[in-house]
């Protein structure tokens, strides 16, 4: 007798490159007057399916830390909006065949905690530019990403 089976297993695709734009505006909560963080986040990512004969993938990204209002979450591939496999879950089905390249972006707008943190989840980054406006000074870097460059100016109105 001969049985045979199949398996699922996770199979990663390295980001080729990430340019992500935040601006990071600072609010008191009403109810307990503590700063909170207002942001609005535009990411393009890009990726290139270097597996053979796979070509059915999910991305997957995690809406910010500690928000308590999250809105327009859309993630578009080639300017067309992609639906998550389950309402209120972050992943979204796509095929790419091998060799091929895909584009995504995604934008959002969130408030919450006392600081935003971009979290890399352990991913190896490469051509990686985050590009992060405080329109405060002293602007806290929570993550462990340390910046190349800080610029503090007082805009005069």
């Amino acid at each position: 007798m001969e049985l045979q089976s199949t398996r699922n297993f996770d199979k990663y695709l390295r980001i080729n490159s990430s340019e992500i734009e935040v601006n990071i505006n600072q609010a008191k909560d009403v109810q307990n007057l503590k700063a909170i963080y207002v942001v609005d986040f535009s990411a393009e990512y890009q990726i290139t399916n270097k597996l053979q004969d796979i070509q059915d993938f999910f991305f997957e990204i995690r809406p910010p830390y500690g928000y308590s209002l999250l809105q327009n979450f859309p993630l578009e591939q080639n300017n067309q909006r992609l639906i998550p496999t389950n309402p209120g879950n972050y992943s979204f089905p796509f095929n790419l065949s091998p060799e091929k390249t895909i584009n995504f972006k995604v934008n959002y707008q969130a408030q919450g905690r006392p600081r935003w943190i971009y979290n890399a989840n352990n991913q190896l980054l490469s051509n990686f530019r985050l590009t992060a406006l405080a329109n405060f000074l002293k602007a806290d870097f929570a993550s462990s990403i340390v910046p190349t460059e800080t610029i503090e100016s007082i805009k005069s109105n």
